[in-house]
């Protein structure tokens, strides 16, 4: 799928109000509370800007959100135009130095490429972050049923890991940490929404 159709199915996920979301993911809270980390950060995927308030709130600076969809990046402007939050498209990531971030955040956003596609992302990552520097990121889990039978992204692949598999992938850092997180939806237990949720260290 091209670049274009990709963001147009995106722009038009994010038309959606249900797809705003605005309160940040608890998991992500937990991690970053404990990463002794300061500086600039990248929040790659920043979809509706929902983890922004978090990420402002404990003092990084600058912040540069990025995102496929043109409507992501027009919503981030509108709520935090006034903040130190610059918003860029994926492909002006080349023109940012090694060592540019001191923590990249890729919340529900790698398994939406192919794994060629996630591990050159990784590797991207890696040389944007500084010495010390981490990664938190998720990957959907192969025990997810909800996503395969959501309407939502008509036409979008998605990768599903296995533990071995998320291993291997986040391989592309020397020093990873990954857990699992699972639940169902209010009112339908049949249905599981699972990622795996990691860390990973550059030395």
């Amino acid at each position: 799928m091209s670049a274009a159709i990709l963001s147009k199915t995106w722009d038009q996920h994010y038309d959606r109000s249900r797809s705003v979301l605005s309160c940040p993911d608890e998991n992500l809270v937990r991690i970053l509370a404990t990463s002794g980390r300061s500086g600039a950060l990248l929040d790659f995927g920043s979809g509706s800007g929902r983890h922004l308030p978090l990420f402002l709130a404990a003092g990084f600076a600058p912040i540069v959100a990025t995102d496929i969809s043109e409507r992501s990046r027009r919503m981030v402007v509108e709520r935090f135009g006034d903040s130190p939050v610059s918003t860029i498209a994926p492909d002006e990531l080349s023109g940012y130095g090694d060592g540019s971030f001191s923590v990249i955040v890729a919340w529900g956003v790698l398994h939406y490429n192919s794994r060629d596609e996630a591990r050159q992302l990784l590797q991207m990552f890696h040389r944007l972050l500084q010495s010390g520097g981490i990664l938190i990121g998720t990957l959907r889990s192969d025990r997810d049923t909800h996503l395969q039978s959501n309407a939502d992204l008509p036409g979008i692949s998605v990768e599903y890991y296995g533990k071995d598999a998320a291993r291997s992938l986040l391989g592309v850092f020397a020093e990873s940490e990954i857990g699992h997180m699972e639940r169902t939806l209010l009112g339908d237990t049949t249905q599981i929404i699972a990622h795996w949720f990691f860390r990973c260290r550059r030395p």
